[in-house]
């Protein structure tokens, strides 16, 4: 390919878009940011609390690793459309590629990756704010802690 082809090509596409910008600042709306504007608001109802300015990093962890395991779980179904032509080689492939999955998943759940509502313990993966434990984590026999430290 000639180089005044490439050269061409780019200096239509540099052209366009900059023609492009230039018609929408001119004919696009103009933006008035007001104080409205700028309040938090989510689902059609006003903020009543800021949000918080630190996520727990319990959040975090599951997130990628549900996103690890999730795409590589959508491995299975082509080896599953596969599986008869592929024969015992790419069963035992599977098998090893499902027993690596597991065992990452055991490592992570053994570690402590899956727990939410308990301190994190000592050596375990990775550090973070604790979440507080809910209303109902805390009670006993139907009493909650707080009813059970008044009555006595």
């Amino acid at each position: 390919m000639p180089t005044w082809a490439v050269l061409t090509f780019v200096f239509v596409i540099l052209a366009t878009s900059t023609f492009f910008m230039f018609v929408n600042r001119g004919l696009g709306p103009r933006s008035r940011v007001t104080a409205v504007k700028r309040e938090l608001f989510e689902c059609g109802v006003p903020a009543t609390v800021p949000p918080p300015t630190q996520y727990p990093v319990y959040f975090y962890r599951l997130a990628v690793v549900f996103v690890i395991l999730d795409v590589e779980l959508a491995f299975f179904l082509p080896w599953a459309v596969l599986a008869r032509p592929l024969g015992w080689p790419g069963l035992v492939l599977m098998g090893v590629y499902a027993g690596t999955l597991a065992v990452g998943l055991l490592y992570f759940w053994r570690h402590g990756g899956l727990v939410f509502w308990e301190q994190p313990v000592a050596g375990s993966v990775g550090t973070g704010v604790p979440i507080q434990k809910p209303a109902y984590a805390t009670e006993r026999r139907g009493h909650s802690l707080v009813s059970s430290q008044t009555e006595s």
